[in-house]
């Protein structure tokens, strides 16, 4: 069984197209790469002094937004289980508490 994962584009001049990411033999390491792509936008929209809603409201307007999928001979399946919204706010929160605890030092 192999696992890919797929980002459908939400920048403006990309709207609705789809980003192939890769193959996974595992679902860990699917919902892995999953995670990279949206720490890697927020990493490039992250500015100091930014709160986790700015940081969040810009992944949900332009973020790409990852699905992962379970591929077998003539299936394909969105695998459940991980929640790429949920993911993104914790993240936003976890840089910008970071962020706020590297100032107070």
């Amino acid at each position: 069984m192999k696992y890919s994962v797929d980002v459908l584009m939400h920048y403006r001049e990309m709207d609705g197209k789809v980003r192939h990411i890769g193959e996974f033999l595992t679902v860990e390491d699917a919902v892995a790469a999953a995670k990279r792509t949206i720490g890697e936008f927020l990493v490039r929209r992250f500015r100091q002094g930014m709160l986790p809603a700015t940081l969040f409201t810009l992944y949900r307007e332009f973020g790409e937004v990852p699905y992962i999928f379970r591929t077998e001979e003539d299936d394909t399946t969105n695998v459940p289980g991980f929640n790429h919204f949920e993911y993104a706010k914790s993240l936003c929160i976890e840089m910008c508490r970071t962020q706020d605890a590297e100032v107070a030092s």
